[in-house]
Protein backbone atom coordinates (compact mmCIF):
# COMPACT_ATOMS: atom_id res chain seq x y z
CA UNK A 1 0.00 0.00 0.00
CA UNK A 2 1.17 3.75 -1.12
CA UNK A 3 -0.11 6.86 0.59
CA UNK A 4 -2.28 8.90 -1.50
CA UNK A 5 -0.46 12.17 -3.04
CA UNK A 6 -1.11 14.83 -6.14
CA UNK A 7 1.12 12.92 -8.28
CA UNK A 8 -1.31 9.86 -7.71
CA UNK A 9 -4.47 11.90 -8.53
CA UNK A 10 -4.77 12.26 -12.38
CA UNK A 11 -5.24 16.33 -13.44
CA UNK A 12 -8.26 17.86 -14.24
CA UNK A 13 -7.91 17.98 -17.81
CA UNK A 14 -8.26 14.14 -18.21
CA UNK A 15 -11.43 13.75 -16.69
CA UNK A 16 -14.04 11.82 -19.28
CA UNK A 17 -15.81 13.91 -21.67
CA UNK A 18 -19.24 12.78 -19.62
CA UNK A 19 -17.99 13.28 -16.82
CA UNK A 20 -17.00 16.61 -17.11
CA UNK A 21 -20.53 17.24 -19.30
CA UNK A 22 -22.25 16.31 -15.59
CA UNK A 23 -20.54 18.74 -13.33
CA UNK A 24 -21.01 21.10 -15.66
CA UNK A 25 -24.91 20.53 -16.10
CA UNK A 26 -25.25 19.89 -12.40
CA UNK A 27 -23.30 23.42 -11.24
CA UNK A 28 -26.01 24.92 -13.91
CA UNK A 29 -28.76 22.90 -12.41
CA UNK A 30 -27.44 25.10 -8.92
CA UNK A 31 -27.12 28.02 -10.20
CA UNK A 32 -30.19 28.76 -12.70
CA UNK A 33 -32.77 25.91 -12.23
CA UNK A 34 -32.02 25.06 -15.39
CA UNK A 35 -33.35 21.03 -15.45
CA UNK A 36 -29.61 19.20 -14.72
CA UNK A 37 -29.82 16.23 -17.74
CA UNK A 38 -27.69 13.94 -15.34
CA UNK A 39 -28.28 10.94 -16.68
CA UNK A 40 -29.37 8.86 -13.33
CA UNK A 41 -30.09 11.50 -10.81
CA UNK A 42 -32.80 11.61 -8.71
CA UNK A 43 -34.63 14.83 -9.13
CA UNK A 44 -35.13 14.39 -4.98
CA UNK A 45 -31.38 14.13 -4.06
CA UNK A 46 -30.77 16.81 -7.10
CA UNK A 47 -32.69 19.55 -5.24
CA UNK A 48 -30.67 19.09 -2.30
CA UNK A 49 -27.29 19.64 -4.05
CA UNK A 50 -28.74 22.95 -4.89
CA UNK A 51 -30.10 23.86 -1.33
CA UNK A 52 -26.59 23.44 -0.14
CA UNK A 53 -25.02 24.96 -2.22
CA UNK A 54 -26.97 28.30 -2.51
CA UNK A 55 -26.79 28.28 1.20
CA UNK A 56 -22.86 28.23 1.23
CA UNK A 57 -22.91 31.67 -0.71
CA UNK A 58 -25.81 33.16 1.26
CA UNK A 59 -24.33 32.15 4.76
CA UNK A 60 -20.76 33.51 3.71
CA UNK A 61 -21.87 36.70 2.44
CA UNK A 62 -24.41 37.48 5.10
CA UNK A 63 -21.25 36.69 7.68
CA UNK A 64 -19.27 39.19 5.50
CA UNK A 65 -21.65 41.93 5.52
CA UNK A 66 -23.75 41.91 8.31
CA UNK A 67 -24.55 46.11 8.11
CA UNK A 68 -25.42 45.71 4.25
CA UNK A 69 -27.55 42.38 4.88
CA UNK A 70 -29.42 45.33 8.23
CA UNK A 71 -29.57 48.25 5.83
CA UNK A 72 -31.69 46.82 3.22
CA UNK A 73 -34.70 45.47 2.35
CA UNK A 74 -34.14 41.49 2.74
CA UNK A 75 -36.23 40.78 -0.95
CA UNK A 76 -33.39 43.41 -2.35
CA UNK A 77 -30.62 41.22 -0.32
CA UNK A 78 -31.82 37.96 -1.34
CA UNK A 79 -32.01 39.45 -4.96
CA UNK A 80 -28.61 40.61 -5.49
CA UNK A 81 -27.27 37.01 -3.60
CA UNK A 82 -29.84 35.47 -6.48
CA UNK A 83 -28.19 37.09 -8.95
CA UNK A 84 -24.88 36.75 -7.70
CA UNK A 85 -24.69 32.95 -7.67
CA UNK A 86 -26.68 32.31 -10.62
CA UNK A 87 -24.77 35.24 -12.92
CA UNK A 88 -21.66 35.30 -11.48
CA UNK A 89 -18.46 32.86 -12.15
CA UNK A 90 -16.40 33.26 -9.59
CA UNK A 91 -12.54 33.69 -9.92
CA UNK A 92 -10.66 33.15 -6.85
CA UNK A 93 -10.12 29.74 -5.04
CA UNK A 94 -10.56 30.98 -1.56
CA UNK A 95 -13.73 31.10 0.03
CA UNK A 96 -12.72 33.68 2.13
CA UNK A 97 -12.37 36.28 -1.00
CA UNK A 98 -15.55 35.69 -2.44
CA UNK A 99 -16.93 38.60 -1.01
CA UNK A 100 -14.95 40.55 -2.38
CA UNK A 101 -16.37 39.31 -5.45
CA UNK A 102 -19.47 40.11 -4.54
CA UNK A 103 -19.02 43.64 -3.90
CA UNK A 104 -17.30 44.24 -7.45
CA UNK A 105 -20.51 42.64 -9.48
CA UNK A 106 -22.82 44.70 -7.47
CA UNK A 107 -20.78 47.55 -8.45
CA UNK A 108 -21.09 46.30 -11.91
CA UNK A 109 -24.68 45.78 -12.06
CA UNK A 110 -25.26 49.33 -10.17
CA UNK A 111 -23.28 51.14 -12.73
CA UNK A 112 -24.22 49.39 -15.80
CA UNK A 113 -26.28 51.07 -18.73
CA UNK A 114 -29.58 49.79 -17.98
CA UNK A 115 -29.56 48.81 -14.05
CA UNK A 116 -31.93 47.59 -12.21
CA UNK A 117 -34.05 50.41 -11.30
CA UNK A 118 -33.75 51.95 -7.81
CA UNK A 119 -30.80 49.86 -6.58
CA UNK A 120 -28.53 52.96 -5.71
CA UNK A 121 -31.27 55.82 -5.57
CA UNK A 122 -32.52 53.53 -3.17
CA UNK A 123 -29.25 52.75 -1.32
CA UNK A 124 -26.84 55.22 -2.37
CA UNK A 125 -24.37 54.28 0.27
CA UNK A 126 -24.15 50.25 -0.83
CA UNK A 127 -21.36 50.71 -2.33
CA UNK A 128 -18.83 51.84 0.43
CA UNK A 129 -20.99 49.77 3.00
CA UNK A 130 -19.76 46.66 1.41
CA UNK A 131 -15.90 48.50 0.87
CA UNK A 132 -15.95 49.21 4.23
CA UNK A 133 -17.21 45.64 5.40
CA UNK A 134 -14.67 43.92 2.86
CA UNK A 135 -11.61 46.54 3.77
CA UNK A 136 -12.03 44.69 7.56
CA UNK A 137 -12.36 41.14 6.12
CA UNK A 138 -9.17 41.70 3.92
CA UNK A 139 -7.19 44.04 6.48
CA UNK A 140 -7.96 40.45 9.38
CA UNK A 141 -6.56 38.18 6.41
CA UNK A 142 -3.77 40.08 4.76
CA UNK A 143 -0.31 38.74 5.47
CA UNK A 144 1.88 39.93 8.15
CA UNK A 145 3.81 43.46 7.02
CA UNK A 146 7.56 43.95 8.44
CA UNK A 147 8.12 47.06 10.85
CA UNK A 148 10.49 48.92 10.80
CA UNK A 149 13.45 49.18 13.76
CA UNK A 150 11.39 51.78 16.23
CA UNK A 151 12.29 53.13 19.69
CA UNK A 152 10.96 55.19 22.58
CA UNK A 153 9.41 58.48 20.73
CA UNK A 154 10.64 61.44 22.57
CA UNK A 155 9.61 64.25 21.01
CA UNK A 156 6.29 63.67 18.73
CA UNK A 157 7.35 66.94 16.66
CA UNK A 158 10.59 66.39 15.27
CA UNK A 159 10.72 62.29 15.87
CA UNK A 160 9.46 60.60 12.68
CA UNK A 161 7.23 58.21 13.64
CA UNK A 162 6.83 54.14 12.59
CA UNK A 163 2.83 53.93 11.71
CA UNK A 164 1.92 50.08 11.87
CA UNK A 165 2.09 49.03 8.07
CA UNK A 166 -0.99 46.93 8.16
CA UNK A 167 -3.34 49.49 7.84
CA UNK A 168 -5.63 51.29 4.72
CA UNK A 169 -6.84 55.05 5.20
CA UNK A 170 -10.01 55.86 4.10
CA UNK A 171 -12.26 58.62 2.48
CA UNK A 172 -16.20 58.08 2.15
CA UNK A 173 -19.32 60.03 1.19
CA UNK A 174 -20.96 58.66 3.74
CA UNK A 175 -20.76 58.00 7.77
CA UNK A 176 -21.26 54.08 7.08
CA UNK A 177 -18.20 53.35 9.65
CA UNK A 178 -20.30 55.29 12.24
CA UNK A 179 -23.19 53.27 11.57
CA UNK A 180 -25.71 55.52 9.59
CA UNK A 181 -25.54 54.63 6.31
CA UNK A 182 -28.36 56.94 5.25
CA UNK A 183 -27.27 59.87 6.94
CA UNK A 184 -26.16 63.27 4.90
CA UNK A 185 -23.88 62.69 2.11
CA UNK A 186 -20.31 65.03 2.93
CA UNK A 187 -16.87 63.89 3.33
CA UNK A 188 -16.25 61.53 6.02
CA UNK A 189 -12.07 60.07 7.24
CA UNK A 190 -11.57 56.91 8.47
CA UNK A 191 -8.38 54.96 9.53
CA UNK A 192 -8.50 51.43 9.75
CA UNK A 193 -6.13 49.07 10.86
CA UNK A 194 -5.23 45.37 12.44
CA UNK A 195 -4.39 45.24 16.26
CA UNK A 196 -0.59 44.13 15.82
CA UNK A 197 -1.14 42.42 19.18
CA UNK A 198 -5.13 40.76 19.00
CA UNK A 199 -5.31 41.41 15.42
CA UNK A 200 -8.64 42.76 15.36
CA UNK A 201 -9.46 45.23 12.99
CA UNK A 202 -10.06 48.80 14.50
CA UNK A 203 -11.88 51.87 12.97
CA UNK A 204 -11.07 55.18 14.07
CA UNK A 205 -12.67 58.25 13.02
CA UNK A 206 -10.82 61.06 11.74
CA UNK A 207 -11.38 64.53 11.03
CA UNK A 208 -10.23 65.47 7.62
CA UNK A 209 -7.17 67.54 8.94
CA UNK A 210 -5.76 64.78 10.70
CA UNK A 211 -6.40 62.41 8.02
CA UNK A 212 -4.61 64.40 5.72
CA UNK A 213 -1.62 64.69 8.06
CA UNK A 214 -1.81 60.68 8.61
CA UNK A 215 -1.75 60.34 5.25
CA UNK A 216 1.14 62.55 4.84
CA UNK A 217 3.10 61.55 7.30
CA UNK A 218 2.99 57.97 6.31
CA UNK A 219 4.12 58.78 2.67
CA UNK A 220 6.67 60.53 3.23
CA UNK A 221 8.16 59.18 6.20
CA UNK A 222 8.82 62.87 7.63
CA UNK A 223 8.56 63.70 11.46
CA UNK A 224 5.80 66.28 12.32
CA UNK A 225 8.13 69.48 11.38
CA UNK A 226 10.08 68.63 8.34
CA UNK A 227 5.98 67.63 6.65
CA UNK A 228 4.90 71.31 8.11
CA UNK A 229 8.06 72.88 6.59
CA UNK A 230 7.50 71.11 3.16
CA UNK A 231 3.77 72.29 3.13
CA UNK A 232 3.23 76.19 4.10
CA UNK A 233 -0.51 76.16 3.32
CA UNK A 234 -1.07 73.42 6.32
CA UNK A 235 -2.26 75.11 9.44
CA UNK A 236 0.73 74.66 11.72
CA UNK A 237 -0.68 76.87 14.65
CA UNK A 238 -3.39 74.01 15.13
CA UNK A 239 -1.46 71.15 13.93
CA UNK A 240 1.46 71.85 16.18
CA UNK A 241 -0.54 72.59 19.03
CA UNK A 242 -3.20 69.66 18.30
CA UNK A 243 -1.05 66.60 16.70
CA UNK A 244 1.13 65.47 19.83
CA UNK A 245 -2.19 64.46 21.74
CA UNK A 246 -3.61 62.89 18.87
CA UNK A 247 -0.69 60.86 18.10
CA UNK A 248 -0.15 59.62 21.86
CA UNK A 249 -3.75 58.49 21.53
CA UNK A 250 -2.43 56.87 18.44
CA UNK A 251 0.30 55.22 19.76
CA UNK A 252 -2.07 53.77 22.85
CA UNK A 253 -4.22 52.12 20.36
CA UNK A 254 -0.50 50.79 18.69
CA UNK A 255 -0.89 52.02 15.45
CA UNK A 256 2.29 54.72 16.11
CA UNK A 257 4.52 51.77 17.25
CA UNK A 258 7.44 54.28 18.29
CA UNK A 259 9.97 56.71 16.35
CA UNK A 260 12.12 55.33 13.67
CA UNK A 261 15.57 54.67 14.70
Amino acid sequence: MRSLSLETLPPQDTLLPVTLAAQQALARYCRSDEAAGVPGALPDRLEQYRRLARNVIADGLESAYPLTVAALDPFDWETLVYRFFAEHDCQEAQVWRMPMEFMEFVQGIAEAPGRPAGLLDKYPFLLELLFFEWTEIELYMMEDLPVPAYGPVRNWTQDTLVFHPEHRLLLFSYPVHLGKPDAEPGQYAVLAFRDPETGEVQFIDLSLTFAWLLDGLITTGCSLAAFLEQHPEAPAALLLAEAPAFFQHLSGLRFIRGARR
